[in-house]
């Protein structure tokens, strides 16, 4: 069905044949899976299979499936490479940032089937930022903006939809066919979004004029309780706002001690510098650093826990920024910065599932005498002990 849609709304072939492998290769992996499980559960009826056999079978087929989703990550994907649309800006290492109404606003909860039907299309025909699929392009970075914490600072300025795409530094704001909000109106009328194309699938492209860079130097800054930026960043503040109360270190929360800026941050010019990445990729970005006094780096790319900064090979604590963004200071003179996100449950799954794969061959490969237990189970199981 997605194939249709994509095809009928004229999208790129590469995108629909990437995305028909990956379903088909989904379904393949459930298919396999659930086949398997049936014959354990029918070999194991008909007393053809002990009970250890069945069991440890069972677990190295579903620790298999935990391997194989886990390492199949979606910034570790190549993307698409394609003709980039006119209406997007010069690519990036870290591509362009799109952001939809359709993800801001609720009326798409009220459409009826047709309505629906219609939507599809129209939507298959766009660029749809969440996939990642073509040109890196996203409201933010595959690994999840809409995950934990950052979908509760996304909804605290859901209110503000300006403010959302301005301080996210989105590149283009697609205006559906018809689309009468009035903060987009005012907008428009005040100069905030600036028209940038017509889409053919009746939408329209429009480019914040006002949107912060997505990573750059500043250097002022103000540290405030986390429950008071939203309603300073919608008031429109030049400044970059810093969540007073906790930060990450080792791709961990930890609490911010009171001089968590330096004061030269609290008092300097409110100066903003464009730094584009040195090399980039979802999960990992690289910049080149030159400041003549202390500042600050911000990477507005999800404030999350598994996310750590490096200055010059040193670990630092990475501060929330503008509620989505990333922080670190800076001191003064040439600094390299690593961004990584490697987050401690991903690799306690990695760990588990590949330990338990393992385990579960051995148990598969090596026969032994039964076990008291052994002997135990397969009494009340009425099984045959091996041996």
């Amino acid at each position: 069905m997605q194939s249709f849609l994509a095809a009928r709304a004229g999208a790129e072939p590469a995108i629909i044949a990437a995305a028909a492998h990956a379903l088909r290769m989904d379904a393949a992996r459930v298919a396999v899976l659930a086949a398997a499980v049936a014959a354990l559960g029918l070999l194991r009826q008909r007393g053809s299979l002990a009970l250890s056999r069945a069991t440890a079978l069972l677990a190295l087929l579903l620790f298999l499936d935990v391997a194989a989703t886990t390492i199949d990550l979606s910034w570790t994907r190549p993307t698409v490479a394609l003709r980039r649309p006119a209406y997007l800006p010069e690519i990036t290492p870290h591509g362009p940032r799109v952001m939809r109404l359709a993800e801001v606003g609720r009326s798409r909860l009220a459409l009826d089937e047709r309505a629906f039907s219609e939507e599809q299309l129209r939507q298959a025909a766009l660029l749809s930022p969440m996939s990642n699929a073509l040109h890196h392009a996203s409201v933010l970075e595959p690994y999840g903006f809409y995950m934990g914490e950052v979908a509760v600072a996304m909804a605290k300025l859901a209110s503000h939809p300006m403010a959302l795409a301005e301080v996210s530094a989105v590149d283009i704001v697609l205006a559906a066919p018809g689309a009468r909000a009035p903060w987009l109106a005012e907008a428009l009328q005040s100069g905030r979004l600036l028209p940038r194309a017509s889409l053919e699938a009746g939408a329209v492209a429009l480019r914040p004029a006002r949107a912060m860079p997505r990573s750059y130097l500043a250097t002022r800054a103000s540290l405030l309780a986390e429950g008071a930026i939203p309603e300073r960043l919608a008031s429109g503040s030049p400044s970059v706002l810093v969540a007073a109360e906790r930060g990450l270190r080792e791709g961990s929360h930890v609490p911010l001690q009171a001089q968590a800026l330096p004061e030269s941050l609290l008092a300097g010019p409110a100066d903003v510098t464009s730094l584009p990445p040195t090399a980039w990729q979802p999960g990992e970005s690289h910049y080149r650093v030159a400041t003549a006094r202390p500042a600050l780096f911000v990477e507005m790319d999800v404030f999350m826990p598994g996310w750590r900064v490096f200055v010059d090979g040193v670990e630092q604590t990475a501060l929330q920024a503008n509620m989505l963004g990333r922080a670190v200071v800076v001191p003064a003179g040439q600094h390299e910065i690593t961004w990584r996100f490697f987050p401690r449950l991903l690799v306690a799954s990695l760990l588990a599932s590949w330990f338990g794969l393992l385990i579960g061959a051995a148990l598969c490969l090596v026969r032994r005498k039964p076990s008291r237990v052994g002997l135990v189970l397969a009494h009340l199981t009425d099984g045959e002990p091996e041996g």
